[in-house]
Order: structure tokens, then C-alpha cells, then sequence
């Protein structure tokens, strides 16, 4: 087994399409795209920049014991 160097973390955050304030050429095909990936997400909701900020967050200063590790920030999306 290889051993990271004192201090080397591997960590990363997947996220999924989440909530953000941009403008849309075509107003209706967006609308009707973001309703159906809400539909399709077990939450029933897109993500918010602010949850993806905390996973973030948590990684960087509250998981000082995990390495390797993956947070999936999807709504449970990545389980079906």
C-alpha cells in the first residue's frame, strides 16, 4: 500500500446541477430542462450554490481524518 506524504490530502466533491443565477437565451427550453432534471432527482429539487460551498468547506477543515474520499453532493442522484 502507497502512503501519501505528511500532510497530502486527496479529497474532491462531485456536484450535480444546482441553482444559479444566469440568464437564459431561451427562456421556456431552459425552464422545461430544469424542471425535468429536478423530476428526475430523488429531492425533487436542484442543489444550491451555498450546499455545495459547505461540503466544500467541511472537506477542507472539518475532515481531517478522511482521505480519498468523494462527496457526492447530488440529492441522492449518483444512487439510482
Amino acid at each position: 500500500m502507497t502512503t501519501l506524504p505528511a500532510g497530502a490530502y486527496a479529497r474532491a466533491v462531485s456536484a450535480a446541477w444546482r441553482a444559479a443565477r444566469s440568464r437564459a437565451c431561451a427562456v421556456n427550453t431552459a425552464r422545461q430542462f430544469l424542471d425535468q432534471m429536478k423530476a428526475d432527482n430523488p429531492m425533487h429539487r436542484l442543489g444550491e450554490p451555498e450546499e455545495v460551498a459547505k461540503a466544500i468547506v467541511f472537506l477542507a477543515f472539518d475532515a481531517t481524518f478522511t482521505i480519498g474520499a468523494e462527496l457526492a453532493v447530488d440529492g441522492g442522484a449518483s444512487q439510482l
